[in-house]
């Protein structure tokens, strides 16, 4: 019997009639490739659907050993760089990026486990990088890689090293090895937040609001209430990144693997320890170096951030400043928090948080404050002469980084099929009206490729998302996100379309009550059926302002999408507490 390819990644170029398996749907922008290529039952992420026992067994796992190899690399880290820094401030630096390569790492070790247990008759062509390919300098690299092909190949390849033998493997020179750039974004806002970043007598302001997602003049506002003037996100200046030293990396590989881990553990800690950024590494004192030219405050009481994690200049400011006794508060900045099974990001925040203030939910952690969504909104008149339907949909994650059910859980192909679904069963005169709308800068074409019963539809990817839906009379959402708590928090008709097999909730209480009154749907069947009964402008408006529907609209605001009017004057309050 002739040996079939493993296919990691798009690296390689599949063709339709190569002798090949595709594991991972993550691999595949073809959809001709699909039917062929592409085997469901390896792809390991297809195992999370309709099996929340095996979500919370994976999270358990995963977490037990991120908090292992956090523990030990952070004492190995204190050593290296003669600190004595406490676990939290490197929780706090580091955490992001080893929680999500843990998950990336675990997914394809999962899958390629199952190919080698149940078909060992193929090879796998391995191209050569050399050893420094694509270690990332700092967070904003590492997001940035983990999205191309070239790192996705490599790690894969690490992974089928622990599993297949030399002869399996077919070493090829990869002929296009160069350097990923990351997009900045454009010139003329970057210069203006540098302008900004001059002004003097910031050094001396005693708090620091920061990406809070309140908005340019909500957060301006928030900052004079304070006497003192904003701070924002500078560009991390760009640095030459030292060598590589891999003597250290391997022995902190010794290091860690004293510990009785079993063999996932043992070799993810063997290819770990080689893709450390290096800014927590080789470049660690540039980074204290350049942390002191911040124009942020020398000696904040309280830091107040809904999403820093992406810069890790900030991060070690932020780390660095807590260790110094400033209090830190953190915002919700997602739709899935609190609702959804399992975010390992929610857990981390809380983590490393003193107060982390929620859109409405609450759980038993002391932590956790109900303060109120914190992104815009806009007031919307509902119109019954709008004959637009929005559709949100969601974008492709081709390579899931971080352990969050529903989301990063669900295969893409799984979504898109359902939602094709969806479309094909809504009645022609309906579905003309509809328009599809992506998050802003998505290229359409990547999006829609697996979608079926499209073709004829208008889309849209414009940042501007009240524009859209002031010309609408009904918003749906397909995957529980940002936008729909800001439609819901706005009172405007709505419907959720989730694959309930593939979101499970936490708070099935609130999703339970959606349901009853049709705002929540867990297949395409009901939401198809139920939006054909909505032909008319009336019927839509008697659905939606009908007293059973507004209270659960209430109700589900309160926990989820909490509508402060006060919410500034009781942020500063939260600010000034002690």
């Amino acid at each position: 019997m002739a040996k079939k390819f493993l296919i990691l990644s798009e690296i390689e170029k599949t063709k339709a009639n190569q002798d090949c398996i595709i594991p991972f749907f993550s691999a595949l922008s073809d959809k001709n490739l699909l039917k062929k290529k592409y085997n469901h039952n390896y792809d390991y992420i297809n195992k999370y659907s309709s099996n929340e026992q095996l979500i919370i067994k994976d999270a358990k796992y995963l977490e037990n050993i991120y908090e292992k190899v956090l523990v030990q690399l952070s004492k190995k880290l204190n050593l290296s760089h003669n600190k004595n820094f406490s676990l939290n401030f490197w929780r706090i630096l580091i955490g992001p990026w080893l929680g999500m390569f843990i998950y990336i790492y675990f997914l394809k070790w999962k899958t390629i486990a199952n190919i080698r247990n149940k078909n060992t008759l193929f090879k796998v062509k391995f191209y050569k990088f050399t050893k420094d390919f694509l270690i990332p300098k700092n967070m904003r690299d590492f997001t940035l890689f983990i999205n191309s092909e070239c790192w996705q190949q490599k790690i894969g390849q690490k992974i089928c090293l622990h599993f297949f033998k030399n002869k399996n493997v077919i070493n090829v020179k990869y002929l296009h090895q160069k350097k990923i750039v990351l997009k900045e974004q454009g010139t003329l806002k970057r210069s203006l937040l540098y302008l900004f970043n001059l002004i003097p007598f910031k050094k001396s302001n005693r708090y620091l609001i920061l990406n809070s997602y309140l908005g340019f003049f909500r957060e301006l506002f928030l900052n004079l209430k304070f006497l003192q003037f904003p701070s924002f996100v500078t560009y991390e200046k760009k640095f030459n990144s030292s060598k590589k030293n891999f003597s250290l990396r391997d022995e902190i590989k010794k290091n860690l693997k004293k510990n009785k881990l079993d063999k996932f553990a043992n070799n993810l800690i063997n290819d770990l320890t080689d893709e450390i950024p290096s800014t927590f590494l080789e470049d660690f004192h540039k980074l204290e170096k350049l942390s002191r030219k911040l124009n942020f405050p020398s000696s904040p009481k309280v830091i107040f951030s809904s999403n820093f994690r992406i810069s890790t200049l900030v991060s070690y400011y932020i780390a660095k400043k807590k260790e110094d006794g400033a209090k830190l508060l953190i915002g919700q900045h997602g739709g899935l928090y609190g609702a959804t099974l399992f975010s390992w990001f929610e857990k981390h925040e809380i983590k490393t948080c003193d107060k982390f203030l929620s859109w409405g939910w609450l759980e038993k952690s002391k932590k956790i404050k109900r303060l109120g969504i914190l992104v815009k909104t806009k007031e919307i008149n509902w119109n019954n002469k709008n004959k637009r339907i929005l559709i949100f949909l969601r974008s492709r994650n081709k390579y899931p980084a971080s352990f969050l059910s529903g989301t990063n859980t669900e295969s893409y192909l799984n979504y898109s099929q359902h939602l094709s679904k969806f479309f094909n069963k809504v009645l022609p005169h309906i579905k003309k009206n509809f328009l599809l709308r992506l998050p802003p800068n998505f290229k359409v074409i990547n999006q829609i490729k697996f979608f079926n019963d499209v073709k004829n539809l208008k889309f849209d990817n414009s940042p501007e998302m009240f524009s859209h839906l002031n010309k609408s009379i009904l918003a749906i959402n397909t995957t529980h996100s940002t936008p729909f708590l800001q439609i819901m928090s706005i009172n405007f008709p709505n419907i959720l379309i989730l694959n309930g097999k593939d979101n499970p909730f936490k708070d099935k209480k609130s999703f339970k009550m959606l349901k009853k009154v049709k705002i929540y749907h867990d297949n395409f069947k009901s939401a198809a059926n139920f939006l054909n009964s909505l032909d008319e402008p009336q019927k839509i408006f008697n659905w939606w302002y009908k007293n059973d529907t507004q209270n659960v609209v209430k109700n589900f605001c309160f926990n989820h999408a909490f509508k402060n009017e006060n919410l500034i004057k009781d942020l500063k309050n939260i600010i000034l507490e002690k």
